[in-house]
């Protein structure tokens, strides 16, 4: 007898028999129970950021962000260069992109630049709204994906009547072709204003009707559009002086006009003091909307639901890394992945930080009225950062099943617009859920042997330290370090999974 696990037969009196859900690969792979009483192999998906595509190397861009075109299948980049406004089709090809030919929006100092997808248009849906310095005017135009391929060619630019400038979002509205620019009018005391549009062909829009929602300054304004309800939730500050007050309020549009039903109060006048950023997205599997807002130094998380013209909230928690100005970072925006039903929170990080001025990114996941979030993840080593204004949102690929990420980057002098795609990494492994390790290969729905805590594995292991202590990974692999404690090894091939921490 070489090994003390010999005096054991596999499993000691520990094996167990439960169906799959997915395959177990081999014998020897940790498993975790799921809540209907089968097991999965313990496996991690997303895997950071991608291959990153330089889109210039001059300077530090007004815009630089990105919208998916669902019947395409393409992602359309948007950026400044030296002054010229920009696009660019991406295609997703694993952890990378193929580029095409950027083709030129203006050459007028482009500012205030937003974009949406109105999915009803299919590829020609995209519409594009920024505000030319050079004329002074502010343009809406949509553009034209060539199917199977990444040319983009850009419609016929509209001047809506009586604007020259104001920062806003486009987001869709319930009419078919429909969209609205919910924005501060710069021509009416930056008052918060909606302004209905429609594509009424591949290279045409045309305008519909102005409606002010908020009578005083709006300095800040973020909406998301419900798909359950049709409706746009919008949120936004509203300044009177000394005090600022943040609100939500619910658009309808029908005919390209928008109604609102009465404003919720999201804060006191007097909490409000020194606000300034907000975002809004939609979590499309709860039907709610994830908001948050800058009050006093501190980005206050909370949950929201339209409920026919009136909104609810939750109660708002702490987001940030800290309590104080040092502890705050830039240029928040907020983006939605339906395959893990996350909410996605990327932020400039602070530069009191170990991550100072990097781009990191939080989960969170809505459950009720209420939300949890993850910890910061560090994304690349470069000092990314992803421009504010206009809060425009990160697109999620819903075939690659990855972000498209088109953001700003500043170093040494080095200042320059990168798109990469970006899948945060999740586990089915939790605290409490490792149930054992697998005696053999399992078919999905098929059943098989798991030697479960109590128990001593000794099939499919190799090389293991005997006395140390081993861990399972959140990627499922068993390593003398990790993220939960599972037993001791007994020799090369066996753990004793009764090891408790």
């Amino acid at each position: 007898m070489t090994n003390l696990s010999d005096l054991f037969p596999a499993g000691a009196g520990k094996q167990v028999s439960f169906t799959a859900s997915g395959n177990v690969t081999s014998s020897g792979k940790p498993v975790v129970l799921n809540s209907d009483g089968t097991v999965s192999q313990i496996t991690q998906t997303g895997d950071g950021q991608g291959t990153v595509s330089n889109l210039t190397s001059s300077d530090q861009p007004d815009a630089c962000f990105a919208v998916y075109n669902a019947s395409a299948d393409r992602t359309l980049l948007i950026y400044e260069e030296s002054g010229v406004l920009k696009m660019r089709v991406a295609q997703v090809s694993g952890t990378s992109l193929t580029l095409g030919t950027a083709v030129t929006i203006s050459s007028g100092t482009p500012y205030y630049t937003t974009a949406c997808y109105v999915s009803s248009r299919g590829a020609d849906g995209i519409v594009i709204c920024f505000y030319d310095g050079g004329s002074t005017t502010t343009k809406i135009f949509n553009t034209s994906i060539t199917a199977g391929t990444n040319t983009v060619t850009k419609g016929t630019e509209l001047n809506p009547t009586g604007i020259t400038t104001g920062k806003g979002l486009l987001t869709p509205s319930s009419s078919s072709d429909s969209f609205i620019w919910t924005y501060d009018d710069n021509n009416n005391s930056s008052y918060g204003t909606c302004f209905a549009f429609m594509i009424n062909s591949p290279t045409t829009v045309i305008e519909g009707s102005k409606t002010v929602f908020n009578s005083a300054d709006t300095g800040y304004v973020a909406s998301s559009y419900d798909t359950n309800a049709q409706k746009t939730m919008i949120i936004y500050r509203s300044y009177s002086a000394p005090n600022a007050q943040f609100k939500a309020i619910v658009g309808t549009e029908a005919s390209f006009v928008v109604s609102f039903g009465s404003a919720t109060d999201l804060t006191t006048s007097a909490s409000a003091t020194g606000s300034s950023y907000v975002g809004t997205v939609y979590d499309s599997t709860a039907q709610k909307h994830f908001m948050f807002y800058l009050e006093q130094f501190v980005y206050k998380g909370l949950v929201g639901e339209i409920s026919g013209t009136s909104v609810s909230v939750g109660t708002a928690a702490n987001l940030n890394q800290g309590d104080s100005v040092s502890n705050v970072g830039d240029y928040p925006v907020l983006g939605y992945d339906p395959d893990t039903n996350k909410v996605l929170m990327w932020i400039r990080s602070a530069q009191s930080l170990s991550t100072a001025n990097y781009l990191v990114v939080s989960e969170i996941a809505v459950s009720g009225t209420s939300f949890t979030q993850s910890g910061w993840t560090q994304i690349g080593s470069n000092s990314y950062y992803l421009t504010p204004a206009p809060f425009n949102k990160v697109p999620y690929d819903t075939t690659a099943d990855t972000f498209v990420m088109c953001v700003g980057y500043s170093s040494s002098g080095a200042n320059q617009c990168d798109a990469f795609t970006y899948q945060f990494a999740s586990t089915n492994l939790t605290s409490s859920n490792f149930l054992g390790i697998s005696d053999a290969a399992i078919s999905s729905a098929a059943s098989g042997n798991i030697t479960m805590k109590g128990g001593i594995a000794a099939t499919g292991l190799s090389s293991l330290t005997p006395a140390s202590d081993y861990y399972v990974t959140n990627a499922g692999a068993i390593a003398t370090s990790g993220d939960v404690k599972i037993g001791k090894a007994l020799s090369a091939t066996a753990i004793n999974l009764e090891y408790q921490s």
